[in-house]
């Protein structure tokens, strides 16, 4: 009996969970509606020891401008120490995101923005030489 009792408890149990997963197939999410977050990210190829530099990221989502990032950050990895260093981003006038860096040692730098909008995150990485001054 108890048997026939738990076979019955499982049986019920497989056909109502079966019911929760009659969902709507037209339904869509927003970031099924929406592109990807791009971001072209300009970075000068190279500045002089002291000189300040800026960081660009321009972000959108279907061509159109994102002006609404959760947050955006510039991250400096001095190539040959591994130092790094994050710069905090503004929106400018041209609601591009903008950071401002000046570089202490000549080296070879990668810089990484970090863009985080609409829920999606995305990592752009471009290279800048810093010839001369101190190592």
């Amino acid at each position: 009996m108890k048997r026939l009792l738990a076979i019955g408890v499982v049986l019920a149990v497989l056909t109502l969970s079966g019911c929760g997963t009659n969902e709507d197939k037209n339904s869509t999410t927003a970031n099924e509606i929406s592109g990807i977050v791009e971001v072209d990210l300009s970075v000068p190829k190279t500045a002089k020891v002291g000189e300040e530099v800026f960081f660009i990221a321009a972000v959108t989502q279907d061509k159109e401008v994102v002006d609404d990032a959760d947050e955006v950050k510039f991250e400096v990895k001095n190539l040959s120490s591994g130092d790094k260093e994050m710069i905090d981003a503004s929106l400018n006038q041209d609601k591009h995101y903008e950071g401002r860096f000046t570089f202490q040692k000549k080296g070879t730098y990668d810089v990484t923005s970090h863009v985080t909008a609409r829920d999606m995150h995305t990592m752009p990485k471009k290279q800048i030489t810093i010839p001369g001054g101190e190592e």
